[in-house]
């Protein structure tokens, strides 16, 4: 009779504590009760996010729910329950059996998308993948497989706060089950939002019921959810968190009601490996750059979809007007999304200029800068004022040598928004390394890795234009080339494709030989790109098939 009356008690607290929750959320609802502690001076970034917006749209929400078998019927049972109407429950199976839920959300004839990965995988790994399939609009909510949601109404209530526009990400209280004695989650003053010091406090900010725009979360650099070039698994909150909590700290809303049960029965001991695991992880996201504010969080607008990237391209050039004939020739047929082309070459001697201006001629669209013009030869001055030229604006930028040639289309647009979508600097277009560690997709034949301690040396590349804002002691290319890989750190990410879009055609000439390939471009030959790859043994011995330009037979080769 003690057991039965200890769990009638325990049963009708959880009630009252429920209902309470529930009546008090639904008063914030309707706009009768302000969810603000009572010293509003130092609460005025939560008074602002609690201002009660007209409900326009129901927004999508979607449950990411990482299952398990124990408690499956009853996590799902509370996202069933929901009577909102809008909303979406991916439920993924990390190395569990699906089949009970499977049954139950038959049973129920609800809706669930299961996501079965037979062999394990980190969490951020997939959960970056899964919201990076949502709209940006979209609202993400985070749930463990083993708790559940405490009323019916919490969706309800997550649609009204997200109505107000400044609001991009929120946090509630939750109660602790089975004693549900134990509740977390409380406000915080504006000066904790303000100062930004989350990565320095070891307190948990954020409880659950945890919830962010989609869009929010796609600003997280891809390098900060990896550790040692793999995704996170452990530390995953702290991972999304301490990143969203410093760009959008005074976005943030706390909800003050009871809307998630966190379940404590069965937990489970960590292993002192994994502990230290644990710390190593924790120590690493807490000594990450802090992220700044985000002025704005721009969300799904169907007018920008259209919006196509655009780079501009510089190439290096050093007394080989053919190589570079043939680096300008594969571009503009394979290439797209193009701002302006820039060639900063230098001409050693009046024959070579005047091959150059020939080349000029031929591709009038193109800017050909001589280096060897400039005061000084200063390459560095001159590389500043094209890298700063606003007669397009485009703060992506394609460097490399005329030693390479584009082989296959490519769009520049795709490379640029894969770079957009994982924060990341570098897209190589030209990839020498073979061996590169964990390989992460980010869209269709591209991928991303974490480049570690790997050694990259100059190639072809797409980046930001911003990482070169200081060229202070860059007096020639050489020096250029030293500067982009000291740019390369060890936790940056670069990004390449699948398929080889581009080839090098790096011949080692002597002087002399330049000098005849020289003359040989002025006399209206070019290197006859059909022929490259049948002729590899010749061009290893200097010999490179040459055709009139303008003409398809193969006239003779040149050594």
């Amino acid at each position: 009779m003690g057991a039965l009356s200890m769990k009638k008690s325990v049963a009708l607290l959880f009630f009252f504590v429920v209902l309470g929750s529930t009546y008090y959320g639904l008063r914030t609802h309707f706009g009768l009760v302000s969810v603000l502690p009572k010293t509003m001076s130092e609460c005025e970034i939560q008074k602002g996010l609690a201002v009660i917006h007209p409900v326009r749209k129901d927004r999508s929400i979607i449950a990411i729910v990482f299952g398990e078998d124990k408690f499956v019927k009853r996590t799902l049972a509370s996202l069933f329950d929901q009577v909102y109407l809008n909303k979406r429950i991916v439920y993924i199976a990390n190395g569990l059996v699906l089949e009970q839920a499977e049954a139950f959300a038959q049973e129920k004839g609800e809706k669930v998308e299961f996501i079965n990965n037979k062999d394990f995988k980190p969490r951020l790994e997939i959960l970056y993948e899964v919201i990076q399939a949502c709209d940006s609009d979209e609202v993400i909510a985070l749930i463990e497989g083993k708790d559940w949601l405490a009323h019916e109404n919490v969706y309800d209530h997550l649609n009204c706060v997200y109505a107000n526009p400044d609001v991009w990400m929120t946090y509630s209280r939750a109660i602790s089950h089975p004693n549900y004695q134990v509740i977390r989650g409380k406000s915080h003053p504006d000066k904790v939002w303000t100062q930004k010091k989350f990565r320095q406090n070891k307190e948990s900010f954020l409880t659950p019921l945890v919830t962010f725009y989609a869009g929010f979360f796609e600003k997280i650099k891809l390098q900060d959810l990896l550790y040692e070039g793999i995704f996170i698994d452990d530390c995953t909150p702290l991972a999304i968190q301490l990143p969203l909590l410093e760009m959008g700290a005074e976005h943030t809303l706390f909800i003050d009601e009871v809307s998630y049960i966190i379940n404590e029965v069965g937990q489970k001991t960590d292993h002192e490996f994994h502990l230290e695991k644990v710390a190593a992880i924790e120590t690493h996201l807490r000594t990450l750059p802090t992220y700044s504010n985000l002025s704005q969080l721009q969300l799904r607008d169907e007018e920008l979809s259209a919006h196509r990237y655009q780079t501009d391209l510089i190439l290096f050039s050093e007394d080989s007007p053919l190589q570079l004939y043939a680096s300008l020739e594969t571009l503009f047929s394979n290439g797209k999304d193009i701002n302006a082309v820039y060639v900063l070459y230098e001409a050693t001697s009046s024959e070579f200029q005047r091959a150059y201006l020939n080349l000029q001629n031929e591709f009038p669209t193109a800017h050909f800068l001589n280096i060897c013009d400039y005061p000084g030869n200063d390459c560095g001055s001159l590389l500043q004022g094209v890298l700063e030229s606003r007669l397009h604006a485009s703060p992506y930028v394609v460097i490399g040598t005329d030693h390479h040639l584009f082989e296959e289309k490519i769009g520049f647009h795709d490379c640029i928004a894969a770079l957009e979508k994982s924060h990341s600097d570098y897209f190589l277009l030209y990839h020498p390394l073979k061996e590169v560690g964990s390989l992460i997709p980010i869209d269709q034949g591209i991928y991303a890795y974490q480049l570690m301690e790997r050694k990259q040396p100059f190639t072809l590349s797409l980046c930001r234009k911003t990482l070169f804002e200081d060229l202070d002691g860059v007096a020639s290319v050489a020096s250029f080339k030293k500067l982009w890989e000291k740019k390369l750190s060890s936790q940056g990410i670069v990004l390449f494709f699948e398929d080889k879009k581009t080839t090098v055609l790096d011949l080692k000439s002597s002087r002399n030989r330049k000098k005849r390939w020289g003359h040989k471009f002025i006399e209206g030959f070019k290197i006859d790109l059909a022929s490259l790859v049948a002729e590899t043994e010749e061009i290893e011995k200097g010999n490179l098939p040459l055709v009139k330009r303008g003409k398809k037979n193969l006239i003779k080769k040149s050594s």
